[in-house]
């Protein structure tokens, strides 16, 4: 078995990148189950809804950020020329996105500015070190990738440990200056390690011209990534907008393990785009058939990790115990959103299927408002938001299988792996409920 990792690249570097992301998963999982102990319920309210709405300022890239990843990774051979393009333009457009969210900022009052500004320093180094991190994934340098990975995680951690350690009752605001300070010291610590890739350029018409097809592309991605984005955080947005702080702590901490295992397998999900585009092109069929199946076999070791966190909130997070039903009941949510992120948004790429890959986030998302407003109405508890989560993800994952299948002409259907998920959500939610 290890013989064959190591003499395929692809296996090689997914398993380089996998143990990278796993050592980062770890230090985040570390930080998320350590700032609930510091806080108080309100503050963990307000540091939920500060990572709520960096995943979403995040975009401001306007699509330039996703068009330089196709760019480079369509590129035969990488030319640092056109890449000092790239980099000069997304520096210049950052900067004053930076400028304009700064000024923004400063017509609110505390601590609702302190937030904002640290919203805004942070959107701008997030957004150049996610640049950093698709040259090298587009380059295949994967170990490069996971190093800076564990950096980022592990000095967020240490800063947190520090805090812990130093201050009695820490402040929501010195949370929010330890993640911009992490933030910081890893553009940084990216800026060094890229430093032979990238560079600066006086912009001409001439780059603005060769720019173009780079932004026609991104955008049309951003949309979809919005759509992707939003999907995956519309019930955390409906209930901080309309149900109270402590609501919205308890619904977010149990939320916290979805976006976790979100986390994890967007950045694993990047090792497989480059092969597609290049090394797969021609076994597209038969690629998309063997990873739905790795998938959906992981969702078996997805079902014990959840039961291990309901023991482990249980005996650990008295102040939370309410949040085991609503962890559970996003286990449906979290097997699919594997199957979309690490395959599907992969496949809608690289088949070119942009207006697909848009339409389809958009039609889930227009029914996942209707429902949750439907709820919201009824006054129904919030447990019922994580049912309407695994539901609408599930539906999502139709909607796009069906434009794959239409795309490389064939009609799997997947019903037994499908069958298997929700035995599998159902008994996870009985474990939690009646077991436990």
């Amino acid at each position: 078995m290890l013989e064959t990792i190591k003499k395929n690249p692809f296996l090689k570097n997914i398993a380089i990148f996998f143990s990278g992301s796993l050592i980062a998963l770890i230090a985040a999982v570390s930080v998320q189950f350590l700032i609930p102990k510091i806080l108080s319920i309100e503050d963990y309210g307000l540091y939920k809804s500060f990572t709520l709405y960096l995943s979403y300022t995040s975009l401001l890239h306007f699509g330039l950020k996703d068009g330089i990843y196709i760019a480079l990774c369509s590129e035969e051979t990488f030319s640092k020329q056109k890449n000092i393009k790239y980099f000069s333009l997304l520096i210049i457009q950052q900067s004053i996105v930076l400028v304009l969210m700064l000024s923004a900022a400063f017509f609110f009052g505390t601590p609702l500015k302190i937030i904002l500004i640290c919203l805004s320093i942070t959107s701008f180094f997030f957004i150049i070190n996610t640049y950093y991190d698709s040259l090298f994934q587009s380059q295949k340098k994967f170990k490069i990738v996971s190093f800076l990975k564990i950096f980022k995680e592990t000095s967020f951690l240490i800063l947190v440990v520090l805090v812990y350690f130093l201050y009695d009752k820490p402040s929501i605001n010195l949370i929010l200056g330890s993640f911009l300070l992490s933030i910081i010291a890893s553009y940084f610590t990216y800026t060094y390690v890229s430093r032979k890739l990238i560079g600066i350029k006086t912009i001409t018409s001439k780059d603005i011209n060769f720019i173009k097809p780079t932004y026609s592309r991104g955008i049309k991605l951003l949309a979809g990534n919005f759509g992707n984005q939003i999907n995956v955080n519309i019930d955390k947005l409906f209930i901080n907008f309309f149900y109270s702080i402590e609501l919205f702590a308890y619904y977010s901490f149990g939320g916290m393990f979805f976006v976790l295992t979100n986390t994890f397998v967007s950045s694993v999900a990047t090792v497989l785009l480059p092969y597609l585009f290049k090394e797969y092109n021609q076994d597209l069929e038969n690629k998309h058939r063997q990873l739905m199946k790795v998938t959906t076999m992981f969702s078996l070791v997805l079902c014990f990790y959840l039961i291990a966190v309901f023991y482990f909130v249980k005996y650990f997070y008295e102040n939370y115990i309410e949040s085991i039903p609503i962890i559970a009941l996003f286990y449906v949510a979290m097997v699919y959103n594997i199957k979309i992120n690490i395959v599907q948004n992969n496949y809608l790429k690289t088949l070119n299927l942009d207006k697909e890959y848009v339409k389809n986030n958009y039609i889930v998302l227009f029914g996942y408002i209707l429902i949750m407003t439907g709820l919201y109405l009824l006054k129904m508890d919030i447990v019922y938001f994580a049912v309407c989560t695994s539901i609408m993800m599930y539906l999502r994952f139709k909607l796009n299988l069906r434009s794959i299948n239409a795309q490389l002409k064939t009609n799997k259907s997947y019903f037994i792996d499908d069958f298997l998920i929700f035995i599998l959500g159902i008994l996870v939610f009985l474990y939690a409920k009646f077991v436990l």
